[in-house]
């Protein structure tokens, strides 16, 4: 080492080129960091922190794309942008009402996920050593919190004037920037994102990244992140991250257990039908904390109370009329189109399923189009092998089943992957 470094000293050409590249290696991190905040982050998921933090990011990408020369976009982002720019012309001409706002925020969202991924080298390599660091904060907040619980203390009074000063203001919630306490549901982590369903979430797209970059990083490197990812999902104590990390773990099998490659794709068939099965039978009601939020849910849709509080269940029955009535093109992201056949409801629709919603939305044509973009992009980071395209896809899917990811950067970025610099 001694022997490069001195090497390096005397050819200043190669030092320099050394300390551009760890520079960019930082920023990859930053941005991608960027990306994730005003994509989950509690205090950037809604209102005027959420305006924000877009453009804020769209302004810093911007800067970032002129300093490194990659203005030129790529074809793949043209035909998405024109699809979308389609759809809601459409929608402006059918309901005669031209939402700017909404359209430039949609818009925003797009460039800013876009950029992201033409700025960064290896996106999910990166994504992963992003997703290490927040799970690795977040079990330094929620395994002191636990054990204080269990002993009668209090671990989060100390952070009250941080809380005061930084936090954002939301019931059941206790957030103090760099982490976000559970209040009704104390046995919950969900890292400093705005819900731990949140964190399964994005906490199972690294664990699918990681299979993804697996060929550039130490196998140990591999087994902890591994570790790490599954034990936050476990400590999120989410139905959907339950349901999926199954499925998403199958793609480690050949690694990590020594399957064949046609084994793994037995048991990946039936991890993905096993889990619609089990839960569809009265052994979900042994897990408590499942059984309680159904049995709510269905109260919910019995008494049809469409609010945010309704949760799944409810929010399948409020987007169903909407999706009959306009399969293709939906009905945009206003909410004097978005809630036409509910006016009542005002600013408190109901939450929770990120297909339904975005079919709502864009219409079928949108859903379509997203759909095949991404896979088009898995497909290329594969190398072209089908079943993991599949399964990587289908873990995407499903886990927007739990959650409206769509409503940020970063699954929008999902269409851009393979395109990097």
């Amino acid at each position: 080492m001694q022997l490069m470094a001195s090497y390096l000293a005397g050819r200043p050409d190669i030092a320099s080129a050394d300390r551009v590249a760890r520079g960019e290696i930082l920023w990859d991190n930053i941005i991608v960091l960027v990306l994730l905040i005003i994509s989950g982050h509690v205090r950037f998921t809604e209102g005027k922190q959420a305006e924000t933090g877009l453009l804020a990011a769209a302004a810093l990408f911007t800067v970032l794309l002129e300093h490194r020369r990659r203005f030129t976009p790529h074809p793949r982002f043209v035909a998405v942008l024109g699809v979308f720019a389609a759809i809601q012309i459409w929608q402006a001409a059918s309901f005669r009402y031209v939402p700017l706002v909404t359209f430039m925020g949609f818009f925003a969202r797009l460039y800013v996920a876009y950029a992201a991924v033409s700025l960064v080298r290896d996106f999910p390599r990166v994504y992963v050593n992003v997703m290490v660091f927040v799970c690795l904060a977040s079990l330094c907040f929620y395994i002191p919190d636990q054990v204080c619980q269990a002993v009668g203390l209090d671990f989060r009074a100390p952070f009250d004037s941080l809380h005061r000063w930084i936090g954002a203001r939301l019931e059941h919630r206790y957030d103090i920037g760099l982490y976000n306490f559970q209040v009704k549901y104390p046995h919950r982590n969900s890292g400093f994102f705005w819900e731990p369903g949140a964190f399964a979430g994005f906490a199972l797209v690294a664990l699918v990244f990681l299979r993804l970059a697996r060929a550039r990083i130490s196998s140990r490197e591999d087994r902890i992140a591994l570790l790490l990812f599954s034990l936050s999902i476990l400590t999120t104590f989410s139905t959907m991250g339950y349901i999926v990390l199954p499925i998403a773990l199958s793609l480690h099998m050949t690694e990590v257990i020594g399957v064949s490659r046609k084994q793994m794709q037995t048991a990946v068939l039936c991890l993905c039908l096993l889990p619609a099965a089990w839960f569809s039978t009265a052994a979900v009601w042994k897990l408590e904390f499942l059984s309680t939020k159904i049995a709510s849910e269905l109260s919910h849709v019995e008494m049809r109370q469409f609010t945010a509080q309704g949760g799944r269940l409810a929010s399948f029955f409020f987007h169903e009329p909407y999706i009959r009535a306009r399969p293709v093109a939906g009905w945009g992201r206003n909410l004097r189109t978005y809630l036409a056949l509910d006016p009542y409801l005002e600013r408190n629709p109901p939450a929770g399923n990120g297909v339904l919603r975005f079919v709502h939305e864009m219409g079928l044509a949108g859903l379509f189009t997203y759909l095949l973009a991404t896979a088009g992009s898995i497909h290329a980071l594969t190398r072209h092998r089908m079943m993991e395209t599949a399964v990587i896809l289908g873990v995407i899917v499903l886990t927007l089943q739990g959650e409206e990811f769509l409503t940020g950067a970063l699954y929008l970025s999902f269409m851009f992957l393979g395109q990097e610099p």
